[in-house]
Parts: C-alpha cells; sequence; structure tokens
C-alpha cells in the first residue's frame, strides 16, 4: 500500500470511529445532538442546516440529518480529492454521492464532515471543475462496507 493510500485509510478511520460513537445513543434526540460531533465545529454544523433548510433541500434540522445517513447508506460512488502540494500531503476530500438521494456528503482530512447537501447538477459540476483547475487530482475511492453498515443501523434507530 502506498504511502498515500495508507494516509487515505487512516483518514477513513477516524471518521469511521466518530460514525460508530453515535451507535451508543437509541433514540432520535441522542443521536441529534450527537450528530454534530461528526462535523468540523458545531458552529459550522448550525450554518450547514440553516443554509440547507434556507436553499429548500430540506424541511428541518431531522430531515437533513436523515438525508445524511440515507446518502452514507446508500452512496453509489467515492471520489477522493488530494490537495495540491502547497496545500500539504495530507490534505484530502472524500466524496460520498448517492444517485438515490441526489446527495453528497464530504469528509475532510481531519475524519469530520465539512458538508452535505443535495446534488444541484450545474452547481456540482462547477464545483468539481473549479477543484480541477485549482490543482486538486481526483482519484476513484472504494466502497467501504461499513460506514453503509453503520449508516444503515443509525436510519433504523432515526425510524423508531
Amino acid at each position: 500500500m502506498t504511502k498515500k493510500w495508507k494516509l487515505q485509510c487512516e483518514i477513513e478511520e477516524r471518521f469511521l470511529k466518530k460514525l460508530e460513537s453515535l451507535l451508543e445513543w437509541n433514540n432520535k434526540e441522542q443521536i441529534k445532538v450527537n450528530f454534530r460531533k461528526l462535523w468540523e465545529t458545531e458552529e459550522r454544523y448550525n450554518d450547514h442546516v440553516k443554509k440547507r433548510i434556507m436553499d429548500g433541500h430540506v424541511t428541518s434540522e431531522e430531515e437533513f440529518i436523515r438525508k445524511t445517513f440515507e446518502t452514507l447508506a446508500n452512496y453509489t460512488s467515492v471520489i477522493l480529492y488530494e490537495a495540491p502540494k502547497w496545500k500539504g500531503s495530507d490534505f484530502w476530500h472524500r466524496i460520498f454521492y448517492s444517485r438515490k438521494c441526489q446527495w453528497v456528503v464530504i469528509v475532510g482530512e481531519t475524519g469530520t464532515i465539512l458538508t452535505a447537501f443535495r446534488v444541484e447538477q450545474g452547481k456540482f459540476s462547477n464545483s468539481l471543475r473549479n477543484m480541477k483547475n485549482a490543482g486538486y487530482k481526483a482519484y476513484k475511492g472504494k466502497r467501504n462496507e461499513r460506514v453503509k453498515e453503520i449508516a444503515e443501523r443509525i436510519l433504523r434507530r432515526l425510524s423508531r
């Protein structure tokens, strides 16, 4: 395994540990409160929820949480973006995309969620093109069944 892919596995493990920690909670309210810990900061999380509601992507925080887990449970592709060398060699974005949900979840190098949103094809394509133009390199990622399985278990708990 190359150094680059070893680092990517470590980043994914950080995210998985945070995701698995939500399995400690059995009810919606506990999951909702602790879901914020998957994000870089609570402030960024709150800003994202407000923006998605204002954009009409969701109608509530609970729907935002559900859409995020639906995407992780049903994602159809993973794209890895490595930042240009001037950003540092461990700067990655891992994009989970679900065609079924038309939703994307982006995880950063710290193993936290950077953003989650409904895919508006034109805007999303432009964003990916801008990343490429800025020097980011894209790689096809591998599916991780643990991510899917944990997300499915959390979704079941949210449905109770």
